[in-house]
């Protein structure tokens, strides 16, 4: 099994802050025996991350992570630029569950505001009008609860790259990379492992039969 890591952001290119969650990353996986293929550092490109992530797709890792630009502002763009990347190409649409997610990010911050509003979501758009931007997310994908921020992870299985290769993208924000990487990536890949042992042992027990 093996893997490929896309850190995106202006900031890392410009010195302006050092990688940590590539490295820490690559701590994780090698716990589980998963081999790096290649780590790659871009900027908050549209052009640049679809072509970076076709490129990645190309090669068939069996996972893609990337790290860094799902939040509300104008130089988030790794979803658009991700999406344009698939295979299929899936636009970007707006995903109740990932809303209900930020939603509830939102009113654990903040209990004694939200315990007073009757209608959130309304409250949240007329306050935070970029809020409904972190829950467009490529069609098709799955949302992961980032409990540690606003931002949900997203998941995208292999029918939408080349039938192997699974795309996770994570905040770029360190804590909340690391919360979605227990919560979500982490019993994957354990899961994954057991039923691979269990199926190796299998073929053993049948030759040996």
């Amino acid at each position: 099994m093996d893997c490929e890591i896309i850190l995106i952001g202006n900031e890392l290119l410009i010195g302006k802050i050092r990688d940590s969650n590539g490295q820490w990353i690559i701590e994780k996986l090698l716990q589980f025996g998963i081999k790096i293929s290649r780590i790659t550092t871009i900027p908050d490109d549209i052009e640049i991350i679809k072509t970076t992530i076709q490129e990645s797709i190309k090669r068939k890792p069996e996972y893609i992570f990337t790290s860094g630009g799902l939040g509300p502002t104008f130089d988030d763009m790794t979803l658009e630029g991700v999406s344009l990347g698939l295979n299929p190409l899936c636009n970007l649409e707006y995903n109740d569950i990932a809303f209900n997610m930020i939603k509830d990010i939102f009113k654990k911050r903040y209990p004694k505001k939200f315990k007073e509003i009757t209608n959130v979501e309304q409250y949240l758009v007329k306050n935070y009008p970029n809020v409904k931007k972190m829950a467009k997310i490529p069609k098709g994908s799955k949302p992961l609860f980032n409990r540690e921020g606003a931002a949900p992870g997203i998941y995208i299985d292999g029918k939408f790259t080349n039938g192997l290769s699974k795309i996770i993208c994570m905040p770029g924000v360190p804590g909340e990379l690391k919360a979605i990487f227990w919560d979500h990536i982490i019993p994957e890949l354990k899961k994954k492992i057991l039923l691979e042992m269990v199926s190796f042992m299998n073929a053993v027990s049948y030759f040996i039969m």
